[in-house]
Formats: structure tokens, sequence, C-alpha cells
């Protein structure tokens, strides 16, 4: 239940935003992803988050992403659809769920968000620190992400 307000909270925040400019016009394409790091309690973990999403209207996309998560000997694979938000200028909000399967262990399914800010290098290519969130059999994990995103048809 925290997990889904904390979601809950993500979008209400972008959705609150209503002076929203176009970043990105609808029937526009959106291929990358991001790369992130976390150490626990000593333990290291790399997400690897590649996504690909398509814009319905402008400043919305929903799509499809497929997560990675190496820690120590254990591998996590999850994927699911998402939803990004841009709220103003470049900063957006994402939501997804996924179904995630680790190791040989039973599947479950995972809910996960970001916040972050689209530094457009170009009028196609935009690098994307990110603050995000996890959350898979109840455990909740908060890191930071670095991500590329290609825009493919902005206008």
């Amino acid at each position: 239940m925290k997990h889904t307000r904390i979601l809950f909270s993500l979008l209400l925040v972008a959705g609150a935003m209503t002076f929203a400019q176009a970043q990105v016009n609808k029937g526009a394409w959106m291929v990358g992803g991001s790369v992130a790091f976390e150490s626990t309690e000593g333990e290291n973990s790399i997400k690897i988050e590649p996504e690909l999403g398509y814009f319905l209207i402008n400043n919305l996309a929903v799509g499809s992403n497929f997560n990675i998560d190496f820690e120590g000997d254990d591998t996590q694979i999850e994927f699911g659809p998402f939803a990004r938000y841009y709220a103003f200028k470049g900063l957006f909000a994402q939501a997804g769920i996924g179904y995630a399967k680790e190791n040989d262990n039973d599947a479950l399914i995972g809910y996960n968000g970001a916040v972050g800010y689209s530094w457009f290098l170009n009028n196609s290519v935009a690098f994307e620190p990110s603050l995000r969130y996890s959350s898979t059999d109840g455990i909740g994990t908060l890191y930071l992400g670095i991500g590329v995103q290609a825009f493919l048809g902005r206008n």
C-alpha cells in the first residue's frame, strides 16, 4: 500500500503542473533507457533498464520496459508497461508495472516509478538523470538512474 501511495504521489505531482509546455508531440517514438548503480549494506547492484515508448498525445508516452538487475549471484528480470508524462519543459514522471522473475524463484509483480529531467542535447537525443523507485515482493528501492533517450519523429 505504501508503494502504491508513492507512485500515486509521483503522478499527482506531474498532473498538478498544469502549466505544461509541449515537449514531445503526438506520434513520436522514444527509444533508449537508463543504467543505475546501487550499494546497500555492502552489496552492489547494477540495473539496466531499456525502454520503448510511443506518444499517444503531446507529452504522454506509453510503452514497455525491460529491466535487468544484477546483484551478486542473483539476477532479476522484469518487463511490463509504463506511462511517462512530461509536466514542465523537460521534467517528467513515469510509472509502470512489471512482471518479475528472479533466478528460479516464482514470478512476482513489481511496481516502478521515476521522476527525472530530459536534457535535450539536440532535437532527437536527451540525457536523462532521474530518481527512481521500484518495489518487488514488498521490498522497495530508491535509486538514481542515468539514461539516454532517442526521440524519433519529435518536432
